[in-house]
């Protein structure tokens, strides 16, 4: 994993926090955590910038990952949960 990453494993979790901030990054960790841990059901908690175009992003943690949590923070640009289930048509 990157430097950038923070990977905490123990017996129960295994847990990555990265920022993908594009398609690129999306694929580039997603490569990432396939090579480390192969077989094993994926899921992601993200959250994304409501003025991004985010449709190329949607279809490729679809495919990736087992379950997707859409979160959301204080940040005034960040979309709400509700919006990205909306936008993207993926049921959290």
């Amino acid at each position: 994993m990157q430097k950038h990453q923070l990977v905490i494993e123990d017996k129960t979790i295994n847990l990555v926090l990265d920022v993908g901030h594009n398609i690129s990054g999306f694929r580039k960790i997603i490569t990432e955590l396939r090579t480390a841990y192969p077989n094993t059901n994926l899921n992601i908690a993200t959250g994304m910038s409501g003025s991004k175009d985010k449709s190329k992003i949607y279809p490729v943690i679809s495919e990736a990952f087992n379950k997707i949590y859409f979160i959301s923070s204080v940040h005034s640009r960040l979309a709400t949960p509700e919006q990205l289930a909306n936008e993207s048509g993926i049921v959290p």
